[in-house]
């Protein structure tokens, strides 16, 4: 349903993605705008996401941003066809054609409409930068994070039911 980084063994071209307008129950009108999709409850992703949202108002704010970890917003990752804890594991993106993207297509979409990050777009899109992109972004960088988010989030829970406890 996505197109994406989705396996070590696997590389995508970045040309190849595939149309989740129909699949995803959204109307073309829906799909006229780039929204990306990032967990602003772990301070890793809200902080990136901060310096691109940064850059995009200096470029015009053209782009849309959704924080997945309010729940405000299940509906719409549920329009797109992905869970919360999909959204929390992965950056998405979806394009003004209505293609979903995930990891590191991701972010090459997000730099290439960014005017101060187009380079990176076009260096991470070389075939084996892409490649061990991929398999770093899905086996290190988006696992470690998401498990470290995990983890504070749990901790946080453990302190406050006995903070509630020790009243």
């Amino acid at each position: 349903m996505y197109s994406g980084s989705e396996g070590a063994a696997e590389a995508h071209p970045a040309k190849e993605h595939e149309d989740v307008s129909e699949a995803s129950g959204l109307s073309s009108a829906d799909n006229g705008s780039f929204c990306t999709y990032y967990n602003g409850a772990c301070p890793v992703c809200s902080s990136e996401m901060k310096r691109y949202m940064a850059d995009d108002a200096e470029a015009g704010g053209r782009l849309a941003w959704t924080d997945v970890s309010s729940d405000e917003n299940v509906a719409l990752l549920d329009e797109l066809g992905i869970t919360q804890d999909m959204a929390y594991r992965y950056l998405y993106v979806r394009d003004e054609n209505g293609t979903l993207l995930r990891g590191v297509d991701a972010f090459a979409a997000i730099w290439e409409r960014l005017p101060q990050w187009r380079f990176m777009a076009k260096i991470i899109r070389l075939p084996v930068v892409y490649q061990i992109s991929c398999w770093g972004y899905d086996h290190v960088v988006s696992r470690t994070i998401y498990e470290w988010n995990r983890w504070r989030i749990r901790r946080a829970e453990r302190r406050a039911a006995g903070a509630s406890q020790s009243l």
